[in-house]
């Protein structure tokens, strides 16, 4: 006689929802066991594709890291040797399938109130200063420095996949045209900051995307204008400016770097020195005036009639 089937989740990817509730599990806890007990292995790449189980395995590694050895009692990892079932980890984890927006700034807000629940709930303080990527980062530092072994594995989505996904369908979408020369663009921007040498990303790299915008979209006003610059420094990693306020506003991009500080204002069929001009009468960049970087003040003004921006001026603080 065969016996009653368990039943089957179809909306949970929640390993302790599923085995509290005694829904059907297919047993794979012996291999998530092997693969953290990987030597000489902190980061994994699991790349699968949507519907594979990706969520429910990272639900189970993380009952399992946090020694929940009840909900896994019958299962093959339930009798194996796990350091973690007598000294639990601090386990933090989060999702994105409820990260959705139109804009740049819709998902970097919509991931800021990911980053700063992640703090909340593991009561660390929630960064004040830099981006997000750098809160993000200085979120880790502190999960790891509260960790019993100062070890940190990530469990890391296809970063190829979105950064592909992103460069091809969004990027494309907003500038008009075929984003690879964009992205190779791009990633020789990001080379020369590393550098510090903004005259470079500011004078022919700048320059570069304006001029390869197509004639037939043409650019109709400042705001559009100033979405290309947006994006632009935005995708090379710089500060969002509104963080670092003056008492009188702030500038258009703030890129930080371990030496060096830049402090960039966009113009409209105006000058840079008019650019420049409004950085030191609204004190941009005096939060870091007398400090132990580097402080570079950088003036950028598009001009419509020429359909692309002006020499830029730059400037020591």
């Amino acid at each position: 006689m065969i016996g009653a089937m368990q039943t089957i989740s179809i909306d949970s990817n929640d390993f302790a929802e599923i085995r509290q509730s005694k829904f059907l599990y297919v047993d794979k806890t012996a291999w998530f066991h092997r693969l953290a007990k990987a030597e000489g292995r902190k980061m994994f790449f699991l790349a699968r594709p949507r519907r594979f189980g990706k969520s429910l395995m990272l639900s189970t590694l993380k009952a399992m890291f946090e020694g929940r050895k009840d909900l896994f009692k019958g299962l093959k990892a339930y009798d194996l040797p796990r350091e973690c079932w007598d000294k639990p980890y601090p386990v933090y984890s989060f999702t994105m399938a409820e990260t959705n927006g139109m804009t740049y700034a819709e998902v970097e807000g919509q991931i800021g109130k990911l980053v700063r629940r992640l703090c909340r709930e593991s009561k660390i303080p929630f960064p004040k200063d830099g981006n997000i990527p750098g809160k993000f980062d200085d979120f880790l530092k502190a999960a790891i420095a509260k960790s019993p072994t100062n070890d940190t594995y990530r469990l890391a989505p296809p970063n190829e996949e979105i950064r592909q996904s992103l460069r091809d369908g969004y990027i494309s979408r907003i500038l008009g045209f075929e984003a690879a020369p964009f992205d190779t663009l791009l990633d020789r921007a990001k080379r020369m900051i590393a550098v510090g040498d903004i005259r470079e990303v500011v004078e022919t790299m700048l320059f570069s995307l304006y001029a390869q915008v197509p004639p037939d979209w043409r650019i109709k006003d400042e705001a559009e204008a100033k979405r290309y610059f947006q994006l632009f420094f935005a995708m090379l990693g710089a500060d969002p400016a509104p963080e670092f306020p003056s008492a009188r506003g702030y500038a258009d991009a703030i890129i930080q770097r371990p030496t060096a500080v830049f402090v960039v204002e966009f113009k409209y069929h105006c000058t840079a020195e008019e650019a420049i001009k409004q950085i030191r009468d609204m004190g941009y960049a005096d939060k870091w005036r007398g400090g132990p970087r580097t402080v570079t003040l950088v003036g950028v003004n598009f001009n419509p009639v020429k359909r692309n921006i002006d020499i830029p001026i730059i400037e020591p603080l």
